[in-house]
């Protein structure tokens, strides 16, 4: 056994624990509660919504540590401590960095075309932005 201590433990979800989601979590369920209890603090992060983690991974952990299921790219944060998750923390994007993200999609689209690729913009994150989406 080593000799070392975790205070946290960070990782993926989706490919990582668990293959997709609709795969067994359960087995999961038992570690990550089980090191909450021994007092380390996981962070589990994925792309999706709380709700697809959360009723993937069932967890309700009791003692020291503490579960969070860092969201949407990690842009919400929810602390899970017995019961659902509740919402510590979101960041929202201001307007600037709206632009630069609609900047930097538009660029790549016209970067791939000069490679002969198609692709095109699905969506735009700033309010009325004139380019098509």
């Amino acid at each position: 056994m080593p000799e070392e201590t975790f205070e946290a433990l960070i990782f993926d979800w989706d490919g990582t624990v668990v293959p997709d989601r609709r795969a067994d979590a359960t087995l999961a369920r038992h570690y990550i509660e089980a090191l909450c209890a021994a007092g380390v603090h996981v962070f589990v992060v994925s792309g999706t919504h709380v709700g697809n983690v959360d009723g993937q991974l069932g967890a309700r952990p009791r003692g020291r540590g503490h579960l969070f299921l860092c969201c949407n790219r990690g842009s919400e944060v929810f602390e899970v401590r017995g019961g659902a998750p509740r919402l510590v923390h979101r960041l929202t994007a201001g307007s600037a960095e709206d632009q630069a993200l609609d900047r930097a999609a538009r660029e790549t689209v016209d970067r791939l075309a000069e490679r002969g690729l198609t692709a095109r913009m699905v969506s735009t994150s700033s309010p009325g932005s004139s380019h098509p989406g």
